[in-house]
């Protein structure tokens, strides 16, 4: 009861123009429509090199055609980790995948497909003109040849001394490689050595661990992990120099508090740049999805509505891609890929993606019963959509605990007001009195909105 606060499917951007009335608005999610389906899934990895887009779906290798149609391109062992994909440029001309602990080698020109190494290639990176593949069940980090993913020297080789943990994530940040074990982390990079060209950097070491070994990505800048240490876990971090910050929130971990250490394990992220935000979203299996402004500091959840059910269920989308001006996403149960945009409303089943936000507790210290007459969204109005249909006049529906979160009252609903009506006012009158009072938003309609305030109208009574 202490503060009992959600914002799903929305975000919090920060006013720019000076003395504006409200300093935050509250924005709408991207949504998603779909770009292609294959037969294979789920959506496991995705890479562009070259001007040429690649996805993995399944067991199955995929090149993405301008025409949004795909071509099978080959097929790969297949695990419950992410596939990973990455380029060494146009003077190499190849890709280095892995999946199901198998590193393969993909040629451009020819459009061929080698196994190159039958085993270790837990998650693979690029660097320096060379490809690196880590292996997280021994520890290992082993090196290409220069420019050429077909040739793997078996003695080109590291594993850590500095720390005792070995190492089960590695991701590469600028011109340096984050290996990071359950307990510690360090960063290399390339010093010229010969034959092994990468070495630790001095000072370089940090004594925090990963819990979440796919959760480290280098598509946001700092890099943003689920950390582990000695002391315990289940915290995210941002890193600061060679050293992760606590970004999360008490609101973030105590859920993760509740995850089964699979889920913990299992967790995947990926980064985007939308809006002129940057985000970073991480999907914990079958438990919820959480995802970090990093431009506003600020956490939320993006979750898919089961319709079924009528719960939250985690985020169906992973793997984001960001190719000719879009945003593509992976479905994580189906073989999808989809166009995440901002002017898309709908979620991955195809229905109006449902948002909620619920703020803080209103009550006071001394527990007197608060009476409300009146509770008044500021938001966007008159912007409904032109014809007939729910969207015509699209609705915001207001649900009411008065026992701090428990039960719920029946929706009550207040019209943002079909195309024009721009005097319409978003409000719901006689709204009771409690005295540990929660009210719960809720928005579900494919047509652009913005909300700057709730203005509530209430009088205090002695609980004596």
């Amino acid at each position: 009861m202490a503060g009992r606060e959600e914002l799903i499917n929305l975000y919090i951007e920060k006013n720019e123009t000076p003395n504006a009335p409200n300093p935050y608005v509250m924005l709408p999610t991207p949504g998603y429509a779909t770009v292609v389906t294959v037969a294979e899934g789920p959506i496991r990895g995705t890479v562009t090199a070259d001007g040429r887009d690649f996805f993995v779906a399944g067991f199955a290798f995929y090149e993405l055609n301008a025409d949004d149609t795909a071509t099978l391109r080959g097929t790969l062992a297949a695990d419950t980790n992410p596939a990973t994909l990455c380029w060494n440029g146009p003077a190499g001309g190849q890709l280095f995948l892995t999946s199901g602990d198998v590193g393969y080698n993909y040629d451009l020109a020819t459009n061929t497909l080698t196994t190159v190494l039958l085993s270790g290639a837990t998650m693979g990176s690029f660097l320096d003109g060379f490809f690196l593949a880590l292996d997280a069940a021994t520890g290992t980090l082993q090196i290409s040849d220069l420019l050429d993913g077909l040739v793997w020297d078996p003695t080109q080789i590291a594993q850590r001394t500095q720390g005792a943990d070995p190492w089960i994530c590695m991701t590469v940040i600028h011109t340096e490689i984050w290996l990071i074990g359950s307990r510690t982390g360090e960063v290399w990079q390339n010093v010229g050595a010969f034959p092994f060209p990468f070495a630790p950097i001095q000072g370089a070491y940090f004594e925090q661990g990963i819990a979440a070994p796919f959760s480290a990505i280098r598509d946001v800048a700092p890099l943003l992990w689920v950390s582990e240490n000695a002391q315990g876990g289940r915290m995210l971090l941002i890193a600061n120099g060679y050293d992760g910050t606590r970004v999360s929130t008490h609101g973030v971990e105590n859920p993760l508090e509740s995850y089964t250490a699979a889920q913990i394990a299992a967790a995947q992220a990926m980064g985007f740049q939308i809006g002129g935000h940057t985000f970073y979203q991480v999907n914990f299996s079958d438990a919820s999805t959480w995802v970090f402004d990093v431009t506003e500091g600020a956490w939320g959840r993006w979750l898919h509505w089961d319709h079924a059910t009528s719960t939250w269920q985690t985020s169906r989308v992973m793997n984001h891609l960001y190719t000719g001006g879009r945003h593509l996403v992976g479905d994580t149960a189906t073989g999808t890929l989809y166009e995440m945009s901002s002017t898309v409303f709908t979620d991955v089943s195809g229905s109006i993606m449902l948002r909620e936000r619920m703020p803080a507790r209103l009550a006071n210290a001394e527990q007197d019963r608060i009476y409300v007459s009146e509770i008044q969204l500021v938001c966007d109005v008159g912007v409904g959509l032109s014809g007939t249909g729910p969207n015509a006049d699209p609705m915001a529906m207001l649900q009411t605990s008065r026992d701090a979160g428990r039960t719920w009252t029946p929706e009550r609903w207040s019209s943002l007001g079909p195309i024009g009506a721009y005097d319409t006012r978003v409000k719901w009158t006689r709204c009771g009195q409690a005295r540990n009072r929660v009210d719960r938003f809720r928005f579900s309609a494919a047509v652009p909105f913005r909300v700057s305030a709730a203005v509530i109208r209430f009088d205090e009574e002695s609980a004596a």
